[in-house]
């Protein structure tokens, strides 16, 4: 005969196990509540091979796994056992890149081939980063990064009337769909650097 000690361990037990594979299943617990909820990424997750699986996982996922999760996760931070950091998370949603336009042609655009115009130099490991803080708009480094490609640009192109170099921002999905994050403008004959 079992002793109550023993069932309410079982069944803590049993209590903790299915937590667990509810608050971390693998592959699932990357999906959002808002995944695959709109007709648009439906009707084109259906023209995939096994697209189907998928809109169910993710239905499924949104309509019982993510109450259960909302219900369990409060308990989480009192055992210790929350895993808030993720080996392979999604990545960034939006990709950043430099352009820079001489008298309304584009020349250089990071990652471009055809447009790659002082490459070598822009993407060295040393000064890569100081292409990416210019780009976010807090380096101390932007002015003489700014006169570096002027200086280039009025060598390579003489007759040239002006200088644009702006950062862009765009969705992976959507890449022609760009705002504006930095935009530098020199103008002949002066040649001011303005933001």
């Amino acid at each position: 005969m079992h002793s109550p000690k023993q069932h309410i361990t079982a069944a803590l037990v049993l209590f903790f196990c299915v937590s667990e594979g509810i608050l971390a299943t693998p592959g699932i617990d990357q999906l959002s509540a808002s995944r695959l909820t709109t007709e648009k990424s439906r009707t084109r997750m259906s023209r995939e091979p096994l697209g189907f699986v998928v809109i169910a996982a993710a239905d499924a996922n949104r309509a019982v796994r993510l109450p259960l999760v909302n219900l369990i996760s409060p308990l989480q931070r009192p055992l210790r056992i929350a895993q808030s950091w993720g080996l392979y998370g999604g990545g960034p949603n939006a990709v950043e890149r430099m352009e820079i336009y001489i008298d309304g042609t584009l020349i250089y655009r990071s990652k471009d081939p055809p447009h790659d115009w002082l490459a070598p130099v822009l993407t060295y490991r040393r000064v890569r980063p100081i292409v990416k803080t210019t780009c976010q708009g807090d380096s101390r480094n932007d002015t003489s990064l700014m006169a570096f490609i002027l200086t280039h640009a009025r060598a390579d192109f003489p007759l040239a009337k002006q200088v644009v170099v702006r950062c862009t921002t765009a969705e992976f999905d959507s890449p022609a769909v760009t705002t504006d994050l930095v935009r530098y403008v020199a103008s002949a004959p002066e040649w001011v650097l303005s933001q």
